[in-house]
């Protein structure tokens, strides 16, 4: 009887031990499942991330280039380009308008116009203005130079301007005399008057 109680209790320890080892393999197998599962969900958190970085980085670079844009178009409108129409500041042909045939080098150009004939004239003489005249080839000849002047109708564009404006009023100015001076100081000093007055 006892061999037989014996036999019996070792019977159910390895029962115990065998389902103890099954339930453990079967822990480890979803130990290992729940680790897979958990490395996929990070990569697909990484790959998401890493996306939205490279967006927000794209999105900056485009702001930053339409900023660039914007500021460049603001700033630089007037360069020194075939084509490009100055005022003569300086010389005999001093408040002259001619157009850009050609550049010399970093200090000269070759200018030619209605009024001016063609010269090469440093470019701390002649004050760029905003018109550009684009059908304007290298080396233009003076007679086509001309036509094309004409039909951009430069003259009365240029009379709008502030520039021409201000130097109509200069040139009006020097040329007074005298009597004329002494008229304007006058006025002047009725308009300080009314002005003072009013307030």
């Amino acid at each position: 009887m006892k061999e037989i109680l014996i036999k019996k209790e070792k019977g159910k320890a390895a029962n115990k031990q065998r389902n103890y080892e099954g339930g453990s393999r079967n822990e480890k197998i979803r130990d290992e499942s729940s680790q897979k599962d958990n490395k996929k969900k990070w990569k697909r958190m990484k790959k998401f991330i890493n996306n939205n970085k490279q967006n927000t980085r794209i999105n900056q670079e485009k702001t930053k280039q339409k900023r660039l844009t914007n500021t460049i178009k603001m700033v630089f409108n007037k360069f020194v380009q075939v084509g490009r129409v100055v005022y003569i500041n300086y010389g005999s042909d001093k408040g002259k308008l001619a157009v850009i045939v050609n550049i010399v080098n970093q200090n000269r150009v070759l200018i030619d116009g209605e009024h001016v004939a063609r010269q090469v004239i440093p470019i701390r003489r002649i004050h760029l203005t905003k018109f550009h005249i684009e059908n304007v080839e290298l080396n233009q000849r003076t007679v086509l130079l001309k036509k094309k002047i004409a039909k951009f109708d430069l003259t009365k564009k240029y009379a709008e301007t502030s520039f021409a404006k201000k130097q109509a009023i200069k040139a009006k100015r020097a040329n007074l005399g005298d009597f004329d001076r002494f008229r304007v100081m006058v006025l002047k000093k009725k308009l300080a008057r009314t002005s003072a007055k009013s307030k």
